[in-house]
């Protein structure tokens, strides 16, 4: 129930307050004033995407708060979890739009998007206008609201669940097929997969083969290096070495020595050099010996970063890749070897599941049929109250293509009177007669404890059609709460509580004002919707009415 709605600067709403109680509650007012301003400030509230034009000129956005009684066990609780809001039995809803067209939703002081105050719209709330109108003349609005009237619900659900599990099993079968291959296809795969599972792969190998071709290049660099200075040592065939060159030096001061003693100092310098040099022979020697370089072990090395390399351009661009490329091959060739069976498999699946969804959908159509006519009898009584004495709805199933919604389309067919044939209601229905089928149709599959909000929907009705709808709108209110808004006397009359809507200048700007009558202030309202005067034998006549329907 809705119990409480705050509207600041919505239109000409400068600041309005309606409290608003269980069962049928009725705004009226002057052409003009503002009555389905204050709904469509609601429906703003709910998520209905408001333009900026509703912003009042009495500041730079507008404000609408909502205090609803709820079920703290409703299902749609869940749907705020995910904000840390917890279940209660008061739900404060607010909007406030800015001039730049942004708006902020909260729900219980917190802010949420506004997707979520729209889902929690569609349950709390049903609008009887034009949209709404239009929606009926939609293939889906009656096979929902059969299901829902006749308390389908249950075999609903088991139609969704065993359509939902026969696709499945075909988008199985159909991922199944598609990959389905030729007998050298899946030769040609096996051949690679051998291939692949021949170089016996390891994760990270052509890391660790380069760390060691790195080593191993370094070497031969130190190696090369090496025999230079063993042929700057020894000589080479175009280069005499430095070691015989400094054997012949020492041969030689040893001769001139005998020649002449003052050669021996010079004599035992080039025999120390030449000592000394083949010491740094004999050093790099042993040096070169303990690098320990494998030429072939370096060919081998090189030849494998080669395979590692041709791998990874092909499958790519990194080693684990190349492995999971691998892996899924395996996989893949695995599955097309069993393909044949598994193929087998899921079709006879698919078949089983769409045998199960086909009875399901069998019963809930001979579910529905059974259901209809009771239902055309209860509609058609109603709209025959609300001038169409002899108007007829009479609703059809129609078979169509097997969906998750069964193989059913109710089609309504409407007549408005006895001489016009029966014809689809979205070609022949006027906007008032969609109308009144609409509030028909709310009155025959209203659920307790729903919002149910109409926008004039006695226009264009008087006399005992008018009272007719008051009385069906006051009857859908013992188990509901019904806020509509008026043009008729006998049908606010019949209503539980009664708002005015007023516009007139306070403090030099013309504003929107809405009331909450008080019984004398109802009377009068009554009586200037009944003849435009407010007193003397208008409210002696508003009076009576009031008393017929309030004794």
């Amino acid at each position: 129930m809705l119990e409480r709605l705050d509207i600041e600067n919505f239109g000409l709403f400068r600041k309005a307050e309606c409290l608003f109680s269980p069962g049928f509650n009725v705004i009226t007012g002057e052409s003009g004033a503002g009555k389905s301003l204050a709904l469509e400030s609601l429906a703003a509230l709910l998520g209905a995407r408001a333009v900026t034009d509703r912003i009042g000129p009495f500041g730079d956005r507008f404000r609408v708060r909502g205090e609803f009684y709820v079920d703290p066990t409703a299902p749609w609780w869940e749907s705020l979890a995910g904000f840390g809001i917890e279940p209660d039995e008061l739900l404060v809803l607010e909007r406030q739009t800015g001039q730049d067209g942004r708006s902020v939703f909260r729900c219980q002081g917190i802010a949420v998007p506004a997707q979520t105050i729209r889902g929690l719209g569609e349950v709390l709330v049903q609008y009887q206008g034009q949209h709404v109108w239009t929606r009926m003349l939609e293939p889906e609005y009656f096979l929902a609201w059969v299901d829902r009237v006749a308390d389908l619900t249950p075999w609903v659900d088991a139609v969704r669940e065993r359509y939902q599990a026969w696709r499945a099993a075909e988008q199985r079968l159909a991922e199944l097929m598609r990959h389905d291959r030729s007998p050298d296809a899946i030769e040609a795969k096996r051949e690679l997969l051998r291939e692949l599972e021949a170089y016996h792969l390891v994760p990270g190998e052509d890391e660790a083969i380069q760390g060691r071709l790195t080593r191993y290049r370094s070497l031969r660099r130190l190696l090369d290096g090496y025999q230079q200075l063993l042929g700057l040592l020894d000589g080479t065939e175009d280069l005499p070495g430095i070691l015989p060159g400094m054997s012949q030096v020492t041969r030689l001061l040893d001769q001139l020595a005998a020649l002449d003693s003052e050669l021996n100092a010079w004599r035992g310098i080039a025999s120390e050099s030449f000592g000394l040099l083949d010491d740094l022979r004999q050093g790099l020697s042993g040096w070169a010996r303990a690098l320990e370089l494998d030429p072939g072990a370096l060919e081998a090395l090189e030849e494998r970063a080669d395979i590692l390399s041709r791998l990874k351009r092909r499958f790519g661009p990194t080693l684990d890749e190349v492995i999971a490329y691998q892996t899924a091959l395996a996989q893949e060739v695995q599955e097309l070897d069993e393909l044949s069976w598994r193929q087998t498999r899921y079709r006879q699946e698919a078949e089983r599941l769409h045998e199960q969804l086909a009875a399901a959908s069998e019963e809930l159509s001979r579910r529905r049929q059974a259901g209809l006519a009771d239902l055309e009898a209860q509609i058609t009584r109603l709209i025959r109250q609300m001038e169409m004495p002899t108007g007829e709805l009479r609703l059809v199933r129609e078979p169509v293509s097997l969906s998750e919604r069964g193989e059913d389309v109710i089609i309504p067919w409407f007549s408005a009177s006895r001489g016009q044939p029966a014809k689809p209601l979205a070609k022949v229905a006027s906007g008032g007669e969609l109308a009144r089928v609409a509030l028909a149709l709310a009155v025959v599959g209203g659920q307790a404890g729903q919002i149910y909000v109409f926008d004039e929907v006695d226009t264009g009705l008087g006399g005992e059609s008018a009272a007719q709808v008051g009385a069906l709108l006051r009857q859908l209110g013992e188990k509901s709460q019904v806020i509509a808004v008026s043009h008729q006397p006998v049908v606010a009359a019949q209503a539980t509580v009664q708002f005015r809507v007023e516009k007139g200048l306070q403090d030099g700007r013309t504003q929107s004002v809405i009331e909450r009558l008080s019984d004398r202030a109802r009377a009068q309202e009554i009586a200037r919707m009944l003849s435009g005067q407010t007193e003397g034998v208008a409210i002696d006549h508003a009076q009576s009415l009031l008393a017929r329907y309030h004794p």
